[in-house]
């Protein structure tokens, strides 16, 4: 919401609307990807270490699934694509640094918080935060890229096409 807003503010409802989208994508990425990772590996979390949590928490569901921080790499992907859209529209401004003097010790204050619960260890944190922060810088070049992967489909086929805009 605050990367939405910061966006609007500074481009206009429409053009902070477009930026906002591949924030989201940048967002959505850099969740699906973590927690993928997160139920393939079947790390144990902190808390596991130790007897003090109840006996319905350390056998719960997400007991296992502490690699790696999704919750950290969401936090820097929405301050990495942030920055990416500030710098591509402002690219001598002083907003964008704003932006990661802002985002990022919150987005560190997310992983800090998420060790101190005992619901990550600080590599599940650290890996997070590098995830977010490539697919915060990831999503945004591919929507600069001069190439396009486009689906085709006709009455008797269907492919997909790669198309290089000159």
């Amino acid at each position: 919401m605050g990367s939405a807003t910061v966006l609007a503010a500074d481009e206009g409802v429409l053009v902070g609307l477009n930026d906002a989208v591949v924030v989201a994508q940048s967002a959505l990425l850099a969740t699906a990807g973590p927690t993928m990772l997160t139920i393939a590996a079947g790390r144990p979390r902190p808390f596991l270490y130790g007897d003090a949590a109840p006996a319905d928490v350390r056998t719960g569901a997400d007991a296992g699934l502490s690699f790696i921080s999704s919750h950290t790499s969401v936090s820097f992907a929405i301050v990495t694509s942030t920055y990416m859209a500030m710098k591509r529209r402002h690219p001598d401004g002083v907003t964008k640094w704003l932006v990661l003097g802002i985002g990022v010790p919150i987005a560190s204050t997310v992983g800090a918080a998420r060790v101190m619960a005992g619901r990550h260890f600080v590599t599940d944190v650290v890996l997070g935060a590098l995830v977010g922060a490539a697919m915060g810088v990831v999503v945004p070049a591919l929507h600069d890229s001069p190439v396009r992967i486009l689906p085709r489909v006709d009455k008797n086929t269907a492919a997909i096409a790669v198309e290089v805009v000159l």
